[in-house]
């Protein structure tokens, strides 16, 4: 199973990660269990991330952006980025 690393920003609650999931999962009118599912994750695990609770491995990142067909840089801030790349 794939899982993300929780993180947090130095002096920031945990959940100061901004992203993309929230607008990219509305647009196709999906839920959450439905994206986790063609990631093979769990719910929980794409909630946190979708969430900004935590950062999605590589691998789940990659997964992400086939899935959204968009860039890392179009789903997470640049330092987000660093930190899966």
């Amino acid at each position: 199973m794939n899982r993300g690393r929780r993180v947090r920003k130095q002096g920031a609650p945990l959940s100061a990660i901004a992203n993309g999931l929230i607008d990219r999962r509305l647009a196709r009118n999906l839920k959450q269990e439905e994206v986790a599912k063609k990631l093979g994750t769990t719910r929980g695990t794409y909630s946190t991330i979708e969430a900004g609770y935590c950062i999605p491995s590589k691998d789940l990142a990659a997964k992400l952006c086939a899935f959204f067909e968009c860039e890392l840089a179009d789903l997470f801030p640049d330092d987000v980025v660093r930190r899966i790349a």
